[in-house]
């Protein structure tokens, strides 16, 4: 039971690292004026679905581990694409960013390693 709360609370936290990471993001005005590009497309068709996976997962549903893990790697060649902002960014930037990265982390850890997999393997 406390392993449960401690993945809902976990997705809570996700959510509110990334909706942080959006909020603080400084504004580039070059990348206003490039051209369009697989990433444009990438984008919210990976935060969308990143989105569903965690809803799969706080209500443990039995495909939301494998779908957030899959999503979770799909990410990192979207992430290693994106284009290099020119501005500097802020400290909250970086603390936000990185904070998400170790909750995504903490999240594998327990669906994989804890006894909450067993959630996964059955309809509830």
């Amino acid at each position: 039971m406390a392993s449960e709360k401690l993945v809902k609370v976990l997705i809570i936290f996700s959510l509110g690292a990334v909706g942080g990471i959006f909020s603080v993001m400084p504004e580039d005005p070059a990348l206003i004026d490039a051209p369009f590009s697989y990433f444009d497309i990438a984008l919210p068709i990976y935060t969308i679905s990143w989105l569903v996976s965690l809803f799969l997962l706080f209500k443990f549903h039995p495909s939301g581990r494998l779908f957030f893990t899959v999503i979770l790697a799909l990410g990192v060649p979207i992430t290693l694409g994106i284009p290099e902002s020119k501005l500097a960014t802020s400290n909250m930037y970086d603390m936000l960013f990185w904070l998400s990265g170790m909750i995504d982390g903490a999240l594998l850890a327990i669906l994989y390693l804890t006894d909450i997999k067993e959630r996964f393997n059955k309809f509830i």
